[in-house]
């Protein structure tokens, strides 16, 4: 159910949100698929919670869509992803957090990303 739940035409943002947050929680590397597509969503408040989710589950195959993630107009978004970016440790991802770290609008992102990069 919650991973149907997922589904980026579901109306209710709140349910889609809920969703994500709650299958991370419960390490379901199943929905992996579904809370990366979630990253395209439109509304803000899911991207926030499927870039967070990313790092909790561990999903390695998450990390391009993350760092794609960091360019998001919403800095929520940006943040969430620049920590799951460092919780997964992909060396990948190392120029574009540093890239934020030093020069990102936003200081949540950029403490963010430099947290991450600690964790490289």
């Amino acid at each position: 159910v919650l991973i149907a739940a997922l589904a980026y035409d579901d109306p209710d943002t709140r349910k889609r949100a809920a969703a994500i947050r709650s299958v991370a929680v419960l390490g379901r590397p199943d929905a992996a698929a579904a809370i990366v597509a979630a990253l395209a969503d439109p509304r803000a408040e899911v991207r926030i919670a499927a870039a967070g989710a990313l790092g909790r589950l561990g999903e390695s195959r998450a990390v391009a869509p993350l760092i794609e993630s960091l360019a998001d107009r919403h800095a929520q978004v940006r943040r969430r992803a620049a920590e799951s970016l460092g919780y997964l440790a992909d060396p990948a991802a190392r120029p574009t957090l540093e890239e934020r770290a030093d020069g990102d609008e936003s200081p949540v992102v950029r403490k963010a990303a430099r947290f991450a990069l600690s964790l490289l």
